[in-house]
């Protein structure tokens, strides 16, 4: 639409902040063509430093609304000269191999040939189904982080509101530390739903703007029946324990940056003493150094807690960074899986290949 106006500037605000590596590549492409043929200049903003190494011919580094370094891309990313450009290039996540773990640790999720199919958006084709996920095995041991990695359409979200039966799956098992949980009462399903908690993409919009923080993170423990003032003091370790000042707690999400709204959502699901932690695009809607933060944050406190998570992202660079083991997806089904140096240093499927060959900014490598 902005290029049927013929305009000799394009200024593109977060154009492909979310998006998957592939669909990203698209993008960028897609952008190359159209302003080369109309001859127009584009003004890009994004926190993306491998997208800014892909695409910009000019750099411009901005903190607190002021211009800090400007220059070349092969100035700015290679030689910066600012303290915070420095630090922005440290906080971006390379394609790092976490060391591999011999897990010898028991199975908490075990999850065999999960089938969900939902109808055909076609009126035409009403009694045709489409395919969400197709015979999926997935096992998640106590203390693992599994990655699970795959484009927009995948089926990685729809994977997670299957394990929490907020889809309802039409074919296979779901174990959870040897509980049946597609066909759990409703005691033993909120029950589950205590020990697995989720951590949504938007910060946000994850808060209720109208409740306190210290309302949104004591309102689980209180429906189980924790005493509301016993929840609060537990409230208040937990804000300290997310790099919080506990006396926020009588604050509103508006007061909030988007990390911190991550953290308090992170103190949120730790409130319900999780055994496992689903993360679902927990950063990607965030700047690289509050992505760096928050990762760092995930892994200080599994070690502390020794909680179990299945973390959801289309971001490849992260996954490798945080993951034990990893799954990729593609149009409901896993293509391929296994640690992080087999995914990365010798891909076996095409798809996975693909990935790879996306991942924006090699040249920060």
């Amino acid at each position: 639409m902005a290029l049927a106006l013929e305009p000799a500037l394009i200024i593109a605000d977060e154009p492909t902040t979310a998006l998957d590596v592939t669909t990203q590549a698209q993008i960028l492409r897609l952008f190359k063509e159209l302003l080369e043929r109309h001859h127009s200049g584009v003004l890009m903003i994004t926190h993306d430093l491998g997208v800014v190494a892909d695409v910009a011919d000019q750099v411009v580094v901005m903190r607190n609304g002021e211009l800090v370094e400007r220059g070349l891309p092969s100035h700015i990313l290679k030689t910066p000269e600012h303290p915070y450009t420095k630090m922005l290039l440290a906080a971006v996540p390379k394609l790092f191999s976490k060391p591999a773990q011999e897990n010898t640790s028991d199975t908490l999720l075990d999850v065999k040939g999960l089938r969900l199919t939902y109808p055909a958006r076609s009126a035409a084709k009403t009694k045709e189904r489409t395919v969400a996920l197709n015979s999926l095995n997935l096992t998640v041991g106590a203390g693992e982080v599994v990655g699970v990695v795959g484009e927009s359409g995948s089926g990685k979200s729809t994977l997670a509101r299957a394990l929490l039966r907020f889809e309802q799956a039409e074919g296979g098992t779901v174990y959870f530390e040897g509980m049946s949980v597609l066909d759990a009462s409703r005691a033993d399903l909120a029950l589950y739903r205590k020990k697995v908690q989720m951590i949504f993409q938007d910060p946000y919009k994850s808060l209720n703007p109208r409740r306190t923080v210290g309302q949104s993170i004591i309102e689980g423990p209180v429906q189980y029946g924790i005493a509301p003032a016993r929840a609060m003091r537990d409230a208040a370790e937990l804000m300290s324990l997310v790099g919080l000042d506990p006396k926020v707690l009588s604050r509103y999400p508006h007061e909030f940056s988007g990390g911190q709204r991550q953290r308090i959502c992170i103190a949120r699901a730790l409130a319900m003493e999780p055994t496992l932690i689903i993360a679902d695009e927990a950063v990607s809607a965030l700047d690289v150094s509050v992505q760096a933060q928050v990762l760092d944050l995930f892994e200080s406190l599994r070690k502390k807690l020794n909680f179990s998570m299945i973390f959801i992202t289309h971001d490849l660079r992260v996954a490798s960074n945080i993951c034990d083991s990893i799954i990729v997806m593609r149009k409901g089904q896993i293509v391929e899986q296994g640690t992080g140096a087999q995914l990365f240093t010798n891909p076996q499927h095409a798809y996975t290949k693909a990935l790879l060959d996306a991942v924006p900014g090699k040249a920060l490598a």
